[in-house]
């Protein structure tokens, strides 16, 4: 049945009929994107609707089945040439060129702040939380500050003794520093053995990043805050105990 209702349909949209079909359809879904896009973008700002469908998501599988989807999509070799042939249009590259460059622009000369947050900013911050874009394992600390109602700032800068700092999370009314540190950014101890020169270390040998990471945590020692900081793979698997930390701090 399947089968002779997908030889129907193509046999359709191959038609002179079947093309006009697709040109309605176009224009519609045109029509409807800006109006769908506006719905689902309220959704995800709704703290409760979110947790929920990141839950039902995790819950159901989706997110290993769309990793293996992309896994098999990527590996077709026509799939990765029409889609590198799109990327790498002239137009689509001076389209962003532009518009980043104008962003950038706008953000230096009118507010130093975000500026400097733009700089910091990862490619992987794809959620949201008291109005600030952050990656997975800062959402999950900043829903538990939240859960405490202990009030932050997140990547507030912080200038010590000529060097520019932008911490995860800076608690106020408090000098408490509270640092998500990713397993492999910051090389874990516990999983990352190797000595050798990263290129995703930015060129910095593993010895080089703890060694940064400790003089920081010293320096805001030395102001006078609590540092505090908690493992990608501690966050993800053992939140309770992580929540436990924080609530210590904090009494």
């Amino acid at each position: 049945m399947n089968k002779k209702l997908s030889e129907s349909l193509l046999k359709h949209y191959s038609s002179p009929a079947g093309l006009k079909t697709k040109e309605k359809l176009r224009k519609r879904s045109k029509r409807w994107a800006p109006i769908i896009g506006k719905i689902n973008s309220e959704k995800w700002k709704n703290e409760e609707w979110k947790d929920a469908e990141m839950k039902r998501r995790r819950d159901s599988g989706f997110y290993e089945k769309l990793k293996i989807t992309m896994k098999i999509k990527y590996e077709d070799e026509a799939f990765k040439k029409e889609f590198v042939e799109k990327i790498n249009k002239p137009s689509r590259i001076e389209k962003i060129r532009k518009k980043s460059k104008e962003m950038w622009k706008r953000a230096k000369e009118t507010n130093n702040e975000l500026y400097y947050r733009m700089i910091n900013s990862a490619k992987n911050k794809h959620y949201e939380l008291n109005g600030y874009k952050m990656n997975y394992i800062e959402y999950l600390i900043g829903k538990i500050l939240n859960e405490f109602r202990i009030e932050w700032e997140y990547e507030p800068i912080i200038n010590i003794d000529g060097s520019t700092f932008l911490p995860d999370f800076r608690l106020k009314n408090r000098k408490v520093i509270v640092e998500c540190y990713g397993d492999f950014w910051h090389a874990n101890p516990d999983l990352i053995k190797d000595r050798k020169i990263a290129e995703t270390h930015n060129g910095r040998t593993v010895s080089e990043v703890r060694k940064y990471d400790r003089r920081k945590k010293k320096l805001f020692e030395n102001k006078g805050y609590e540092y505090i900081f908690f493992w990608e793979s501690d966050i993800k698997n053992n939140l309770d105990n992580v929540k436990n930390i924080i609530k210590g701090v904090l009494q």
